[in-house]
């Protein structure tokens, strides 16, 4: 089973990114979506979590946002989680502010299941033609997705 925490937009503020990750310490994948990379860096630092987590069984996974300049990391990430192919991405490249067609086009194209995004600061968490779409909205609001994967059911719950 995957228990997985997901932030995205912090924009300065990463107090309850801590709190977040210290109410979930079962949780085994932490996914950061983007504007606010170095927010993210002093969280994981502060959570003793700013060497990948691997020693601490935690799944450390990020995209770069339209806000993280100069950012080395990807803007999207396909990985399987549990067998549940899943698409990882800010979405301001998606241009999800504007809808979520091209963002469920790329999710089919790569056969995912499950699509984590963020940009446009408002949660998120509907089944788009058999694709879960989740947005955690703004952690810079105190909000953020706690997902679990078990076998191949998804269940979630924003905070």
């Amino acid at each position: 089973m995957k228990k997985i925490l997901v932030f995205s937009d912090s924009h300065g503020k990463n107090s309850d990114m801590i709190s977040a990750i210290e109410s979930h310490k079962d949780a085994n994948v932490i996914v950061f979506l983007g504007d606010g990379e170095r927010d993210f860096d002093d969280t994981l630092a502060a959570c003793d979590l700013d060497f990948g987590g691997k020693e601490k069984g935690v799944e450390i996974l990020r995209v770069r946002g339209n806000c993280d300049w100069g950012s080395g990391e990807s803007d999207r990430i396909i990985t399987d989680f549990e067998g549940v192919k899943t698409l990882i991405t800010h979405g301001h490249v998606q241009g999800v502010k504007s809808g979520y067609g091209t963002l469920i086009q790329l999710a089919r194209e790569k056969e995912c299941r499950l699509v984590l995004f963020g940009h446009t600061h408002f949660a998120l968490a509907e089944d788009r033609y058999g694709i879960m779409i989740i947005n955690p909205g703004s952690i810079e609001s105190g909000e953020y997705a706690l997902v679990t994967i078990d076998g191949e059911k998804i269940t979630y719950k924003l905070y």
